[in-house]
């Protein structure tokens, strides 16, 4: 049988035996969704860090942007389905 293993690093290898089971990759790659997400989240913050340098007033749409951003882990569990915030 061949297993599949979507996004799923980073996980410890130990806890897998020799032939796993799709349980047990489940269980050792189940938060990987999360880590994926905020990899990317993180990389869109930063690529609009400029928005909110100390010498600027960021907009409105900017100031909403951003905090869709820092709020997608929370309203989302599972990457496939983001749908993630328009850049202003």
């Amino acid at each position: 049988m061949t297993r599949t293993y979507t996004r799923s690093w980073p996980y410890d290898p130990s806890r897998l035996s020799a032939d796993p089971t799709q349980e047990e990759i489940g269980a050792v790659t189940s938060d990987n969704e999360i880590y994926h997400l905020r990899l990317d989240r993180n990389a869109m913050l930063a690529e609009t860090d400029w928005m909110a340098s100390g010498d600027r007033t960021m907009t409105q749409a900017q100031t909403d942007y951003r905090q869709a951003l820092r709020d997608i882990t929370e309203t989302y569990s599972s990457y496939l389905d983001v749908v993630w915030p328009v850049k202003p």
